[in-house]
């Protein structure tokens, strides 16, 4: 996820480290904590396998700056990472997911819908469990528990709701019976 994450940034604009973990933790400090200890291994792996260039700049004001960007081959791996379901887990786990949409923009429609609809029967089956939990009579849970499942509830209501917003606002896919026919 780390990389993910330091590649799309890097897709944006350069960055030395400092500005870097800044950004970063504005967009994901939310899902993990990101440390300089975490933060500079990654960078040094992403440039040793020719993802990053290293930049040094002095400009007299203090210690030189590492100045961070993108190579051609790290665009590959960048948009590789995007596309790649490598398991169930790219979709149901919310921080996963929530990471991907951050550099949705950088998919194409189609890649784009295919990952909604796939979270979307996620949320779906999800919300069969919620359902099957409320249905539980009340001696079985106490109120605490039975909070928690409303709680999980609604916010399941509220994903479907938005990810349904996502999907319509996506151009609809033409297929190749329609593109023969235009």
């Amino acid at each position: 996820m780390l990389e993910l994450a330091i590649l799309g940034v890097l897709k944006e604009q350069p960055m030395h480290g400092y500005e870097l973990r800044h950004y970063l933790s504005f967009i994901v400090g939310h899902i993990w904590q990101l440390s300089y200890g975490t933060l500079y291994p990654a960078l040094r792996r992403l440039e040793k396998r020719g993802d990053l260039t290293k930049q040094t700049i002095r400009d007299g004001k203090g210690p030189a700056k590492h100045v961070y960007g993108l190579t051609p081959q790290g665009e590959k791996t960048f948009s590789a990472q995007m596309a790649a379901i490598s398991s169930p887990t790219e979709i149901s786990d919310p921080h996963k997911f929530t990471l991907r949409l951050i550099f949705f923009r950088y998919l194409d429609s189609e890649q784009r819908q295919e990952m909604l609809a796939k979270r979307l029967e996620f949320l779906h089956e999800q919300r069969e469990s919620l359902s099957e939990m409320e249905a539980i009579p009340s001696q079985g849970l106490d109120r605490f528990r039975r909070a928690l499942i409303h709680y999980h509830a609604k916010l399941n209501a509220e994903e479907i709701a938005f990810v349904e917003g996502l999907t319509a606002a996506e151009p609809p896919l033409v297929t190749p019976v329609e593109r023969t026919h235009s």
